[in-house]
């Protein structure tokens, strides 16, 4: 699999993304959650963007560098507009 990175994020477009959990484990989980709350408190303090990874129902990789505004119980909301589900974020990396 080949990790695909966004830069244009008006022109992206994924409608559906992976099924199932893309983390297997509890504690990569807990640090998923930890991170992307994170990454909501570091852009409304500092202005801070985030790298996140996230597959798609193709099992392809997308890598994209957006603010992250908002996580609901469900999903992680982009400053872009894109709402991606959390079982499908792979990683978040602060920048």
């Amino acid at each position: 699999m080949k990790t695909i990175s966004v830069n244009d994020m008006a022109s992206f477009n994924v409608s559906n993304f992976a099924i199932n959990d893309v983390l297997l484990d509890k504690n990569s989980k807990t640090e998923r959650e930890f991170l992307l709350k994170r990454a909501i408190l570091l852009h409304y303090l500092d202005h801070q963007t985030s790298k996140i990874t996230f597959k798609d129902d193709h099992d392809e990789i997308f890598e994209v560098e957006c603010s992250v505004i908002a996580v609901t119980d469900r999903h992680v909301i982009l400053k872009s507009g894109l709402f991606v589900p959390i079982h499908a974020v792979i990683s978040i990396e602060l920048i």
